[in-house]
């Protein structure tokens, strides 16, 4: 009589319980963009990050270039910009490519050129030079 009584209040708790059961259906998502990645060469030489360019000695009046090619390894279409920083005074930097869309598996061949003014001092200068593609 014991074990019947039990069993009856035990179903009967069951069901208050699974009365009282909620059920939330959640559906999710993630999205993984396509990777950006780019490969640099300077003068035909693989360039890494935050390696120094150097240009040498330079004279007043002087016009140095130097071939940067960007290879676009990545899946996104990216615009390529380069920013100078720090250039001294009456010098000139320059991209011929600067601003230039470049697409997954696309290569950018351009050329810098350092415009040295004829009123340079003699002295050792330096600057940055940020490549930024977005």
């Amino acid at each position: 009589m014991i074990a019947l009584t039990l069993g009856i209040i035990i179903a009967g708790a069951s069901t208050v319980l699974a009365a009282i059961t909620l059920y939330y259906h959640m559906p999710q998502s993630a999205t993984v963009p396509p990777q950006a990645s780019l490969t640099m060469y300077v003068e035909g030489q693989p360039w890494i990050n935050g390696t120094e360019v150097g240009w040498g000695t330079v004279n007043p009046g002087e016009i140095k270039q130097k071939t940067m090619d960007i290879y676009n390894l990545g899946g996104q279409t990216l615009q390529v910009n380069m920013l100078v920083l720090g250039l001294p005074s009456g010098w000139d930097l320059a991209y011929n490519r600067n601003s230039t869309t470049l697409n997954p598996g696309q290569w950018l061949n351009g050329t810098m050129a350092l415009t040295v003014p004829t009123s340079a001092a003699a002295g050792s200068f330096s600057w940055t030079v940020d490549i930024r593609a977005s």
